[in-house]
């Protein structure tokens, strides 16, 4: 850091109060960079720094950098929580170093939290005539008002607290005029039969202590170049806060390309809505180390996170930004055409890294193009239905990113070449054999790749409503729920695992997921068909078949109809129609599998069939 010396002077702590901390954030005086991360602290941690304050215990250093409002080197945001609409002075410094210690701060003194805070003190001064903090309690906000407790309520039973000595902590805040705190404050020691000067004189002494409490801030002066507080913020967050290799490789972008990387994080979320929203700072992230994994593939860098510092940013990332965003919607366009629609549903990210990296070399010839489309949709099912990316994911996303991209542009394309060059394709992406699949319950609702890439499969089939016959698209597979087709209160008492395995489950829209009901799969399925009364009763068991195919229901459906009703029959007998049942489906699935998996539609001659 020494070359830097002679570039500004070094700046020393000044003691700052809080209550101009909170004022310059609330007026947007005091904002953070883009690059800064967006992760709070849970609420027990900001009670805890809380507390600390109002103790006046050291509470660190602050690292800011002084700016003109005319002239910011970075874009900013406000902190979390803080309004913005309202008096806006214009920017005057950022905030590099304490953002999740003045971000507790300041919504906690403005109601910000899920709960309220609330300061039990000591009705007696101490030998230097200050009244001492006893705890900091949290109580529970009401339904009504559950944004902004501005009301005077007492803690609940659950929460209480064994003295009337106490106050909210909004109340501190330099915004709450003094009738807010003497309307609760009457109302307060009425409830408790108090003299108001034993509530009022404690809080008054508090809050102007708290207010009042000197924050010490090195203030980097305005002419520090932009590379320099960047320098800085990493190292100071390197031993303090512990940032990750991804945060400080986007502070490094921001320094080197002078864009927002979060602007980037949202375009391409809006692009790829199979990757979900970029809303909340963990999803953000998510999709941030996505399109880094991408880059380090393309940039023939394993993809792990420690080396995401290592990416050429201006020779590769920004030069290629285009290239990388049509990628994303080649990769769209594919996924949608495999029925993979939302994050919802998607299996697994793994794979994706490597396609959209392969998207990103594509020529435009049509033939090339043709066997992108083919190779990639069997290397994402094999990725989905085999073991391969079970353990370290990132070296065999690698491998076979390398072994693809060589083998996929050449004249001679030639099928067992590729099954010798990218393992995914060899032995080692096997698709899972029906013993492993049945192993353990995969409901397709839960975080489980097998249970999930089955769910996908049933939607290429269709997945048709028995009742409507009207199969999910897009933009109405939100209406479907997923139904037990043996339900759990038939099979209640057979304490199978399988009860919420994906092989027991199908899609129905909402309404006819309630027509079903506890009953048999004999009773439910046949009531719904005699309602279709322009099927001809002799071709119903037929027209049945049909739609339960759509699902991957073995046809003949016959361990279906040989469902007995609960009350005619015993334990035993449904387990064993149950498991029978689960038995054929999942040979009806694994065949499934196996044509997904299978490369049988590229001939190894090097000329493909479509």
């Amino acid at each position: 850091m020494s070359s830097r010396t002679g570039n500004h002077k070094r700046s020393f702590p000044k003691g700052v109060s809080i209550q101009t901390i909170l004022q310059d954030v609330h007026t947007g005086r005091m904002q953070l960079p883009r690059f800064q991360r967006k992760i709070a602290w849970k609420l027990g941690i900001s009670a805890e720094f809380l507390k600390s304050t109002l103790r006046s215990d050291p509470i660190g250093l602050f690292l800011t950098l002084e700016v003109s409002p005319s002239k910011i080197p970075f874009k900013t945001r406000r902190i979390e929580g803080v309004p913005s609409t309202g008096n806006n002075s214009g920017c005057t410094e950022l905030l590099l170093d304490g953002q999740q210690r003045i971000m507790s701060l300041y919504r906690s003194v403005e109601d910000g939290f899920d709960k309220s805070f609330v300061v039990e003190f000591s009705p007696k001064t101490t030998d230097k005539g200050k009244y001492e903090i006893i705890e900091l309690h949290q109580i529970s906000k009401s339904r009504k008002n559950s944004k902004k407790l501005r009301a005077y309520k007492l803690p609940s039973k659950k929460e209480k607290i064994d003295t009337p000595y106490f106050f909210p902590v909004w109340l501190l805040s330099p915004y709450t005029d003094g009738s807010e705190a003497d309307k609760w404050i009457k109302k307060h020691t009425k409830e408790h039969q108090l003299p108001e000067k034993e509530i009022r004189e404690p809080y008054n002494s508090i809050r102007s202590d708290f207010l009042d409490f000197q924050i010490p801030i090195t203030r980097l002066p305005q002419k520090t170049s932009k590379g320099d507080a960047i320098e800085i913020f990493i190292q100071m967050n390197r031993s303090v806060a512990k940032l990750s290799a991804f945060d400080i490789a986007v502070a490094q972008m921001e320094k080197e390309t002078k864009k927002s990387f979060h602007g980037r994080v949202k375009e391409i979320a809006k692009k790829a809505v199979v990757l979900g929203d970029s809303k909340s700072a963990r999803k953000e992230k998510k999709i941030g180390e996505f399109i880094l994994r991408v880059f380090c593939l393309r940039q023939e860098i394993v993809p792990t996170e420690g080396k995401f510092t290592e990416l050429k940013i201006i020779e590769e990332i920004d030069k290629d930004w285009n290239k990388f965003k049509k990628a994303i919607e080649l990769m769209k366009d594919l996924l949608f055409q495999e029925k993979v629609w939302d994050e919802k549903r998607l299996p697994s990210w793994v794979p994706l890294h490597v396609i959209a990296a392969l998207f990103m070399e594509q020529t435009p010839s049509a033939n090339i193009k043709g066997r992108y489309n083919r190779v990639l949709k069997k290397y994402l099912w094999r990725a989905f239905l085999s073991n391969r990316y079970s353990y370290a994911a990132n070296k065999h996303m690698y491998d076979d990113y390398v072994g693809l991209l060589e083998e996929l542009v050449r004249d001679d394309f030639n099928l067992e070449r590729l099954k010798s060059k990218v393992p995914i394709f060899g032995n080692k992406g096997e698709p899972l054999e029906t013993g492993d699949i049945i192993e353990k319950p995969r409901w397709p609702a839960k975080a489980d790749r097998v249970g999930k890439a089955i769910l996908i499969l049933m939607l290429k089939k269709r997945a048709e409503d028995i009742i409507t016959e009207i199969q999910p698209a897009s933009d109405t597979i939100d209406e479907y729920e997923y139904h037990h087709i043996y339900p759990k209160e038939y099979i209640e008492d057979i304490k199978s695992p399988l009860e919420n395995s994906v092989f027991n489950c199908m899609l129905l829209k909402n309404i006819s997921n309630k027509f079903v009901n506890y009953k048999a799969p004999s009773e439910y399925l046949m009531e719904i068909m005699e309602k279709a009364v322009d099927i001809p009763e002799g071709e119903r068991q037929d027209k049945l078949s049909e739609k339960l195919e759509t699902h991957l229901i073995p046809v003949p459906i016959k361990k279906l109809l040989e469902s007995e009703p609960k009350r005619n029959s015993n334990k035993n007998e449904r387990k064993r129609n149950f498991e029978g049942f689960i038995e054929e489906r999942a040979k009806r699935i694994q065949e499934e599998i196996e044509r997904e998996c299978s490369l049988s539609s590229i001939e190894s001659s090097g000329s493909e069939t479509n």
